[in-house]
């Protein structure tokens, strides 16, 4: 399967403005990486966003893991584009082996746009490199796939496209050292315990 094209990087270029993520659900994205990172809870999502072929993006990361997963959950009813997933599952709930799968960027441009927004959200929060060739090397399955959001599954009512981050351990010790300062300048027991 051929695949649309990367961006130069995941920094400077003004793709996400074509994203169909509003601003509010992206600063939601943004709080559900801090509190993952900060161990605060394991799973989250942004809600229901108003984009209708969106039924929601979800985040996941475990207390044991140094990774976070960005899975966009889309209506594949809603998509020009019919999505091939690695696991296609029939109106019967067999799987189907597909051999191939489709990345989120091509399904188009509004597609791409979300992925070059997700991704370049955990480049912002995770501290990780801008460009395509350093940033693979942080992204599970990146050697294979280079920076996507990977069809993982395909049913007839959902689609979902997924992209595993490694965090770094600096970015890790920012993250807590950050909590600990406001916590003592706030007066605030760490462990978030009443006084």
């Amino acid at each position: 399967m051929n695949h649309a094209p990367l961006p130069e990087n995941y920094y400077s270029n003004d793709l996400w403005l074509d994203s169909p993520l509003t601003e509010d659900e992206r600063e939601a994205l943004r709080d559900e990486i801090r509190q993952l990172v900060l161990s605060i809870k394991e799973e989250g999502d942004i809600g229901e966003p108003e984009y209708g072929a969106i039924g929601t993006v979800s985040l996941q990361s475990f207390r044991d893991k140094d990774s976070l997963t960005i899975t966009a959950y889309l209506d594949p009813d809603e998509l020009e584009t019919e999505p091939i997933g690695d696991e296609v599952f029939d109106e019967d709930g067999n799987v189907v082996d597909s051999g191939e799968a489709h990345y989120l960027r091509d399904l188009g441009d509004t597609w791409s746009a979300l992925e070059y927004d997700l991704i370049s959200e955990l480049v912002l929060m995770l501290d990780l490199p801008e460009t395509p060739s350093e940033l693979e090397n942080y992204l599970l399955g990146g050697d294979e796939h280079g920076p996507c959001l990977f069809c993982t599954m395909k049913s007839p009512g959902q689609a979902s496209f997924s992209v595993t981050a490694h965090i770094p351990e600096t970015t890790q010790h920012i993250y807590d050292d950050a909590e600990f300062e406001l916590a003592r300048r706030l007066n605030i027991p760490i462990d978030g315990s009443a006084k």
